[in-house]
């Protein structure tokens, strides 16, 4: 972050810079969700934070188990080997859109039920 000025930012101008900074360089939340049975319900198996050049992977459960990936369709797909898995964006829930195990990206509609 340069700034332009010669003189120190005020708080108020200093914590904007900051947000822009913040904005410019955030992770992608995303969720990899297990499917149970054909769509009969799911559940968060794990959260994660995409930086663009590698993703890292946090255990829904406890949050202790944790992983690290070239990308967030790469943690889907490992995690996919035995399970069928979808990748869901923070950012796109609006839209519902999401990624299977075969890494088709389409709309599905939304579960209300967790993991009980």
């Amino acid at each position: 972050m340069e700034s332009t000025s010669t003189t120190t930012p005020t708080v108020e101008e200093f914590r904007r810079e900051l947000g822009e900074l913040v904005a410019a360089h955030r992770p992608r939340l995303f969720a990899v969700c297990e499917e149970i049975g054909v769509r009969e319900d799911g559940f968060v198996r794990c959260w994660g934070l995409d930086f663009g050049d590698a993703a890292e992977v946090f255990s829904a459960e406890d949050g202790r188990g944790r992983a690290r990936f070239r990308s967030a369709d790469a943690a889907r797909a490992h995690l996919a080997r035995h399970d069928q898995v979808h990748l869901i964006w923070a950012d796109e829930l609006g839209s519902t859109r999401c990624a299977g195990n075969d890494g088709d990206e389409s709309a599905h509609h939304p579960r209300t039920r967790g993991r009980e």
